[in-house]
Parts: structure tokens; sequence; C-alpha cells
């Protein structure tokens, strides 16, 4: 085969291996539409992991706000799903993943709101007017500190910082303030009732301190059904505690 033979051989080849032209027979071929790209999958939620689970139920009873710690978004009501993180071991409430962000990048200042908050919440029904560490009086200045959600009064700068550095030591400070505060509230407790069904308080009655709430009980059953839902009952034993603050206890829904 001469060399013209084989060029022209080749050049068929190429021909047919080439893609069809948008001019095939007289009709113009329009080119293919690409595919929309599939939509990214939304981001599942972070799964809590059992030991944040377990600091949110422990620190979510005197958990102060009721609104977004970042934003400042309206309050929540009970249709509303607020994410609950944990921050630095605290509970920290936010809207949505874009206020964790903003919480995030200036998470010194929102902890010091979070703060204020829970001592403007907690100082008048704190129970102790010595320090839980040195034992020394509180006198009428003391240093408020917070550990998770929860205020401690201490004697001094040396004190603060044992709290903030020694877990050992902030879990016992906490059990003596939970220790005092049932002495303080249980000579007063304003219902002779269960807060639950309304029942009578038998002497064998159940008590649990909620956050810094003192609740009594007629049963273990009652309890667990209080801790499913406690605003709806919160309300109720405040009301009684306003009527009566240090007299003969109410009837609840009286």
């Amino acid at each position: 085969m001469s060399i013209d033979h084989r060029l022209r051989a080749a050049l068929v080849l190429l021909a047919l291996a080439a893609p069809v032209s948008a001019q095939s027979a007289g009709h113009a071929t329009p080119a293919p539409t690409p595919a929309p790209a599939a939509p990214a999958p939304a981001a599942a939620p972070a799964e809590v992991s059992a030991a944040d689970a377990a600091l949110i139920a422990a620190q979510m009873p005197t958990y102060p706000m009721n609104t977004c710690i970042a934003c400042g978004s309206k309050p929540w009501g009970p249709q509303d799903h607020p994410l609950d993180i944990v921050r630095q071991g605290r509970l920290v409430r936010v809207c949505n993943a874009e206020c964790v962000k903003k919480f995030d990048v200036q998470a010194a200042k929102w902890f010091k709101v979070l703060d204020d908050q829970i001592i403007a919440a907690q100082t008048a029904a704190y129970p102790l007017t010595h320090c839980p560490l040195s034992n020394e009086e509180l006198g009428k200045k003391p240093k408020y500190t917070v550990v998770g959600t929860r205020l401690v009064e201490v004697c001094c700068g040396d004190c603060k910082k044992e709290l903030a550095t020694n877990p050992t030591a902030a879990a016992a400070a906490l059990a003596k303030i939970d220790a005092a505060l049932v002495a303080a509230q249980g000579g007063s407790y304003p219902l002779d009732t269960c807060v639950v069904d309304g029942k009578p308080l038998a002497d064998s009655h159940v008590e649990k301190l909620y956050g810094v709430t003192l609740v009594r009980f007629c049963s273990d059953g009652c309890e667990a059904k209080f801790l499913q839902t406690p605003r709806d009952y919160l309300p109720q034993l405040e009301a009684a505690r306003k009527a009566h603050p240090a007299g003969k206890p109410a009837e609840a829904g009286r």
C-alpha cells in the first residue's frame, strides 16, 4: 500500500472514532445537558457522648437562660429545639450551628454573660455563710465563682483557683452546698402533698434536689414523672413557696 493510501485510511479511522458532529443528516443535535449536581446531604447532628449527655443532664436544672446565648433569640417555647453543647466542661445552649460558631469565636465573652446570670439567679438562695473549702467566714463580700452552672461563694482568690483546677475539691464543695440547700428548704417546704399527683406526703417521702430547688414526692414513680417534664410542676411549687415562704405547708392546687 502506498503512503497516500495509508494516510487516507488513517484519516478514515480517525473520522469514525470522532464524536458525532452537531450536524447530521441536516438536523442539529443539541449538546447534551449536564446532569444537575446532586445536593449535598445535610450534615447529621453530631453524636453526643455519654459523658457529655450526663453533664448536660446534670447542669440543665440550673441553666439560667431561655434564649440563645450567642444571638439573643426570642425566648424558646416547648416547640423549639435548641442545641445543647458542651464547652470547657460546661453546658451551653444555642439556636443552631451558626450560633455555635459565634459562641466559639468569643467564648470568653459569652461565658461571662452566662456566669453573671447564674450568679444573679442563685445568690438569694445560697445557703452557706462559710467558704466550702477553707471554712472561713464569707463575710459581706464573698468572691463569686461558677462551677458548671452552679454558684459557689468562696473566701479568697486561692479557693477560687482551687475550684477551677481541682475537680475533686469542686465536687466536695457542691456536695456541701447541696446538703445545706436541703436543710435550708426542708424546714419551710411549702407543700404537704406530692407536687406530681397531689397525694399526701408520708414520712417516707422521696426528696430530690432539682438544681437548687428541693422537691418532695410520694413515690419514686412520681419522681421519674417529674424528671420527664419538670417545667409542668415547678411553677406550682414556686407559687406555693411565694404564698407560704415559712409558714404552714399548703396543699397542692390551693
